[in-house]
């Protein structure tokens, strides 16, 4: 996709808060990453580390356009993409091996 060679590496913090039916779930993550710049683009990766759920670590890509859109892919077990763009309602996939 692009060259990897030209990446600075960063340190990640990622929290969530989730609230679903009335429950509330918070993750945080620590995790070392990549961000490299092609054109007006900005990319982010990291791996997701292993766990109970996932035995294996999972390859996540946040790309920052130009336009101020953001879109996130996870490719693991679980397929996710997501495209935010302010003010705008979009669709997003998530496939996972019970679909």
């Amino acid at each position: 996709m692009y060259d990897l060679s030209t990446s600075i590496p960063v340190g990640i913090h990622l929290t969530t808060h989730t609230v679903q039916d009335g429950q509330t779930s918070d993750y945080a993550l620590d995790v070392e990453g990549q961000i490299v710049q092609i054109g007006e683009t900005i990319y982010l990766r990291y791996q997701e580390p292993e766990s109970d759920e996932q035995p294996s670590s999972v390859p996540v890509t946040i790309k920052f356009l130009p336009n101020g859109d953001v879109s996130l892919t996870r490719n693991g077990e679980n397929r996710l993409r997501m495209h935010f763009s302010a003010g705008k309602r979009v669709r997003a996939t998530y496939r996972t091996p019970y679909a």
